[in-house]
């Protein structure tokens, strides 16, 4: 793939029989939204799953995962990621601010920054996602996106917020309340629900982090139910 985009990437602009097509077109319309596709499928595959994520939000949340892997979670990357990811995810700019927190200015000499994550003087993000296992912390990171855990009525904005639902109950709760408490979410939100347990699935094969340990929990928790 990395071939693939680099060969596209030698050209400014391509005839089609339909008209010209500049690199910027080729690479927001065809090149990044295929790579974020064949991605999907392959870790759908590692994972055992029988269809990929396909929601953007869910896809975006993975793919920023994946390429900005750190030790302890996700490292920063910069406003420029964000538009490729939106690229590849299918997932607009402003709908991705609900998974970012904007950091502060970077230098390319800061220091205590893993190898791929530094950037010459750039704004930087980071992934909104859980750095802790101790369901207070994760109680307090769901509040404060306006996520009541204790509320009858859950108000779930996207499949990344029923992500983290999920691995609160995973953390806070034993295995039956844990299915219980999925059982009412897939009751009151089909399809965020589905996504979130895909995206649990590959995230709980990945080394390190809160969430790896968290998703580890959630599916084993839920380990004999029949997933798409």
């Amino acid at each position: 793939m990395v071939g693939a985009i680099k060969e596209v990437t030698k050209y400014s602009r391509i005839l089609t029989p339909s008209g010209e097509l500049s690199m910027e077109d080729i690479l927001e319309k065809y090149v990044y939204p295929t790579v974020g596709a064949v991605l999907a499928e392959v870790y759908a595959g590692a994972s055992g799953l029988k269809s990929p994520i396909r929601d953007p939000y869910a896809l975006f949340y993975l793919l920023a995962k994946i390429a900005f892997a750190g030790r302890e979670g996700t490292n920063p990357f910069t406003a420029d990621d964000v538009i490729t990811l939106c690229r590849a995810s299918k997932l607009d700019i402003n709908s991705a601010r609900a998974l970012i927190i904007e950091g502060k200015e970077r230098s390319e000499t800061e220091e205590g920054e893993e190898e791929g994550s530094r950037v010459a003087s750039s704004k930087t993000v980071k992934l909104a996602e859980l750095r802790s296992k101790e369901p207070v912390k994760i109680k307090s990171f769901l509040l404060s996106h306006g996520i009541s855990p204790d509320a009858t009525v859950k108000k779930i904005r996207n499949s990344v917020d029923a992500f983290h639902l999920l691995l609160y109950y995973a953390s806070a709760y034993p295995a039956e309340r844990v299915k219980a408490e999925y059982e009412a979410l897939r009751n009151s939100h089909p399809d965020e629900a589905e996504e979130a347990v895909k995206l649990a699935r590959i995230v709980s094969r990945m080394e390190s982090g809160a969430e790896a340990e968290l998703s580890r929990r959630l599916i084993q928790a839920l380990e004999g139910w029949q997933w798409v």
